[in-house]
């Protein structure tokens, strides 16, 4: 069994149990049994309430299985401001930012997350990528997502951002096209 540690409101958590609980969740996703997922993590945060990984997959679920975007927002948040070395929290907060409609925000944002050891940084300036684009801020998406090619070694994503950029293509009028042709 696995030491014991006190979470911030000084109880013991045993935290074997709580990993339990979270991978058990972390198969009810994978098996698309979202209500039983949504139990076991609301269970592992009534133990560990500062269970990063917890929020992180909760935010995710209110954001696109269960529709309320303010209980993914909190739950992301606290992810985000505890999950220091976490990759997870900070690409789902950059994800629900780009469908929340907070495009300037995903930009301020993707550039914290750049820095978070382990993310998949071509992910993160397709995200930014993809939010200049709804700012109609063309030159800026291309530029972002060139940069993001940079960064994948996956050649269905590389295709998937050359697609991108040729929506952006297909934006703009010829005098559009002509002032971004060298990005």
């Amino acid at each position: 069994m696995h030491a014991c540690h006190k979470s911030f409101n000084m109880t013991v958590v045993n935290e074997s149990y709580v990993e339990k609980l979270y991978f058990k969740a972390d198969e009810h996703i994978s098996e698309g049994e979202y209500a039983e997922a949504k139990a076991m993590l609301l269970d592992v945060l009534a133990e560990d309430p500062l269970f990063v990984m917890a929020h992180s997959q909760l935010g995710w679920l209110y954001m696109r299985k269960l529709g309320d975007m303010v209980k993914a927002r909190q739950h992301l948040e606290i992810a985000v401001k505890y999950g220091k070395g976490h990759q997870e929290p900070f690409t789902n907060y950059t994800f629900y930012l780009l469908e929340a409609f907070q495009y300037s925000e995903v930009v301020r944002f993707s550039r914290k997350a750049m820095y978070v050891p382990g993310i998949d940084r071509a992910y993160i300036l397709a995200l930014r990528g993809l939010a200049y684009e709804s700012m109609k801020l063309h030159r800026n998406a291309l530029r972002t997502f060139e940069k993001a090619k940079q960064y994948t070694l996956n050649e269905d994503y590389l295709g998937k951002l050359n697609s991108d950029k040729q929506r952006i293509y297909k934006k703009l009028n010829v005098f559009q096209r002509l002032s971004v042709l060298f990005v």
